[in-house]
């Protein structure tokens, strides 16, 4: 068994980071586009109801006023996290950092440093992944998958990036319950 190192120590922390810092970062990112759409929704009722329920032209220029404030307060902050999470730079280096987590992962979990792993998972997680913190595989999937998904919008994604790894981690571990 070998002494922990800085390497050893500098990967823990930047997988701590990322999981306390990156993954809350992204689903904040969701949660502000969610109320986003909900208040262009409410906007868009308070419109349609406006006339049918014979509102008075100022309180309806009242409640626009403060829907659109809402709504300018949600879009500053949206374009903030758009420019901190679609940062090309930072996600070549995210990218680059998952990609190395998982096949860490997967070396892990198949007890073997070969970067070429068997069909199946072992029926039991080996003793060394079975102590690795539960979120470590969870937060790589919830980061890839933010992504793949939003990434090419903002053209973040670039066709060089290798996901290998992280592809064949998903592959192993999603029909596996134990890992």
């Amino acid at each position: 068994s070998a002494e922990w190192g800085f390497n050893t120590e500098s990967f823990f922390f930047t997988f701590h980071a990322v999981h306390l810092g990156l993954l809350p970062a992204t689903n904040h990112w969701t949660r502000v586009n969610q109320e986003i759409g909900e208040i262009k929704g409410a906007i868009e009722e308070a419109n349609a109801n406006a006339s049918r329920q014979g509102l008075s032209p100022m309180l309806l220029e009242f409640q626009m006023a403060q829907y659109k404030n809402v709504l300018t307060e949600r879009m500053q902050l949206k374009y903030s996290l758009d420019s901190l999470l679609f940062n090309p730079p930072l996600v070549r280096s995210v990218f680059r950092f998952l990609n190395y987590a998982s096949l860490w992962l997967l070396r892990v979990a198949f007890g073997s440093l070969d970067d070429d792993f068997p069909g199946t998972l072992p029926s039991e997680p080996p003793e060394d992944f079975a102590a690795l913190p539960e979120f470590m595989v969870d937060s790589l999937a919830d980061i890839l998958l933010l992504y793949l998904r939003h990434g090419p919008r903002f053209q973040c994604i670039s066709h060089d990036l290798d996901v290998k790894n992280l592809i064949t981690m998903l592959v192993h571990f999603m029909p596996s319950s134990s890992f």
